[in-house]
């Protein structure tokens, strides 16, 4: 996934190693790198009310993406899903801290797409990969789009 924006590179380029084979979970994740980016150009173009947006955006889009993936889990019967959903909630506490400081206005922008994009690399190439064969084994492609479709309904 390569994003050109007009006079400049993309912060981050998707790269497909990080695919996990599970379509709808590789554009969920995708999609959180287009977020990242959108947060790098508001903030390199100086805009506070973008950068605002685009921080409540990347928040609810990656908490609807958590709540996906630990329902696929739990479908999948994947036995560390305390563990993953533990992760997960600290991960959305610590983002939650970073959108207050920038509320209260603290630039915190390029420290947290730098902790963004490691975070998400560390986290699904090696937590994410984790459950990846409980999913291929326990669940078929069927369940998945249809449990996508009746997520995506609920939270839109």
């Amino acid at each position: 996934m390569a994003i050109e924006n007009i006079g400049h590179r993309s912060y981050w380029i998707w790269d497909p190693f990080l695919d996990l084979g599970i379509e709808s979970i590789d554009k969920q994740h995708r999609r959180i790198v287009d977020f990242i980016n959108d947060l790098h150009e508001a903030h390199t173009s100086h805009n506070r009310l973008s950068v605002a947006r685009t921080l409540d955006d990347l928040v609810d889009y990656t908490v609807t993406h958590f709540a996906f993936e630990e329902q696929l889990m739990k479908a999948a019967k994947y036995p560390l899903y305390d563990e993953h959903i533990k992760n997960h909630a600290s991960f959305t506490a610590h983002i939650y801290q970073y959108k207050q400081r920038y509320e209260a206005g603290e630039d915190i922008v390029l420290p947290l797409i730098s902790k963004l994009k490691l975070w998400l690399i560390h986290h699904i190439d090696v937590e994410d990969r984790k459950y990846i064969p409980y999913v291929n084994k326990n669940t078929t492609q069927s369940w998945i789009q249809t449990a996508l479709t009746q997520f995506w309904k609920l939270t839109s």
